[in-house]
């Protein structure tokens, strides 16, 4: 996905003046992958929400800091990643996994692996939301919640053959528009 597609209607100058809608912009397409990337790093997914929350407030407060989309990117997943080592640090501060998780995570390698899953992940998501609600629905069953087609057909109260149509029909539409890599990171899910 190129730059401008991802960010279409973000206005860098906009964001700078103050443009809360840039900020809901920005909001929208980084928070589920930043959630995701300190769900890695912590125990808990609503401190790690918390966190990712609390992230796009300092990009807001320092909104005039930023030159670019790709310096707001970066400054996002370093200030989380920062928030959620001072997290931990705090909330086990004198146990044995302190000095094992700053070991961990410190390392950069690591990090940038972590970046990468996490926007993969955008990526998938962002696919999925834009299909036809029934495959959206059957496809996330599948492949987020790792539901079986029978369980599927059950919630959804459809047919069996329903269920398969639409997954057949959603992994289509989705081959159509995610390069092979990612639509094979899908199916592994």
């Amino acid at each position: 996905m190129n730059q401008e597609k991802e960010m279409a209607g973000f206005s860098m100058d906009a964001f700078r003046q103050g443009d809360e809608h840039a900020l809901d912009i920005l909001f929208r397409k980084f928070f589920p992958a930043l959630s995701y990337f300190a769900g890695h790093f912590l125990d808990n997914t609503l401190m790690a929400d918390d966190i990712a929350s609390e992230t796009f407030l300092k990009i807001w407060a320092k909104r005039q800091d930023f030159e670019s989309p790709d310096h707001i990117r970066a400054f996002l997943y370093r200030a989380t990643r920062n928030a959620c080592i001072n997290h931990r640090i705090q909330s086990e501060r004198s146990t044995a996994r302190e000095t094992a998780f700053s070991e961990k995570y410190q390392d950069d390698a690591l990090f940038d692996a972590k970046i990468v899953e996490s926007e993969v992940i955008r990526s998938l998501l962002e696919a999925i939301e834009g299909l036809p609600q029934e495959c959206r629905k059957v496809i996330r069953l599948s492949f987020i919640e790792g539901m079986k087609a029978d369980e599927i057909a059950q919630k959804l109260q459809v047919s069996l053959s329903t269920v398969k149509s639409q997954k057949a029909r959603g992994i289509e539409l989705l081959r159509k528009r995610l390069p092979n890599s990612l639509l094979q990171i899908l199916l592994f899910m």
